[in-house]
């Protein structure tokens, strides 16, 4: 099964990087892979669960999406992709910030 998040813009005629990475480790489970990107969710004895949260919220201030498939005993898929290019209204805040 897999968790997708859902890209809420049409892709334009955008250029895209993506980076994919796949292990081919235990997995994840179902239960679990719901909860991967909710604040403190962790299966982990000494993790704190802010890792994804944080990896998503980084790519999404960046316009990209990130996508996870796992199934559990095969193995997960991360999938992370960002636009070339800015929109409109962040270049100029660039700028603004470049230039102050």
């Amino acid at each position: 099964s897999a968790l997708t998040e859902k890209i809420t813009e049409p892709l334009k005629q955008e250029t895209w990087l993506e980076i994919t990475v796949s292990d081919t480790g235990e997995g994840i489970a179902q239960e679990n892979l719901e909860r991967i990107f909710q604040p403190f969710h962790t299966t982990r004895a000494h993790g704190i669960g802010l890792d994804l949260p944080i990896t998503r919220r980084l790519i999404e201030d960046h316009h990209g999406h990130i996508l996870v498939e796992s199934q559990l005993g095969y193995g997960t898929t991360i999938s992370v992709r960002l636009p070339l290019t800015m929109p409109e209204g962040d270049k100029q805040r660039e700028f603004d910030y470049f230039n102050h």
